[in-house]
């Protein structure tokens, strides 16, 4: 909110600390791609870009069922404009006023959960979630979000970059 509430910034980006850039390829090329460049915030139809995860349930005979494709917070972008600081301010006040999810107040993955409950509500305003090479797992294009394990993996991916 505090970086959003500064006139001077145009876009706000996050990062997990279990997430780092992996492209030499300008910010401004992933905003491009996805629709999120533009003069001014009312000549571009998308305010928010999203990384995506996979989502899936283990069924009660231990196999894998239902999966998706659902937006994760490692790796987000956000247009400074009053209609992301709205959808923003429901976003963390959604558990506080919807039963169903005051649980996520306390619960591993809170954002994630309530995000993927509220921001595909507003399809005219996310970027369409991207491929998920692009900015999940070992082996993002742009973006690597390595799940937690960073200290370890980080290390392994500078050594080898080393040789």
């Amino acid at each position: 909110q505090i970086q959003l509430s500064d006139p001077s910034c145009r876009y706000v980006v996050w990062l997990d600390t279990d997430a780092y850039i992996a492209s030499s390829e300008p910010l401004e090329a992933a905003l491009a791609a996805h629709g999120l460049l533009a003069g001014n915030a009312s000549t571009s139809p998308r305010h928010m870009l999203f990384a995506s995860a996979t989502w899936s349930k283990r069924l009660s005979n231990g196999h894998t069922g239902i999966s998706r494709t659902n937006i994760s917070d490692h790796f987000m972008v956000l247009r400074n404009t009053p209609a992301v600081h709205r959808l923003m301010r429901r976003w963390w006040l959604l558990p506080l006023q919807q039963r169903r999810l005051q649980r996520f107040r306390q619960e591993l993955f809170l954002e994630q959960t309530v995000m993927n409950e509220l921001f595909p509500r507003y399809p005219k305003l996310m970027a369409q979630v991207p491929a998920l090479q692009l900015y999940e797992g070992f082996s993002g294009r742009f973006v690597r979000h390595v799940g937690g394990i960073k200290d370890q993996v980080f290390r392994l991916t500078l050594r080898r970059s080393e040789e």
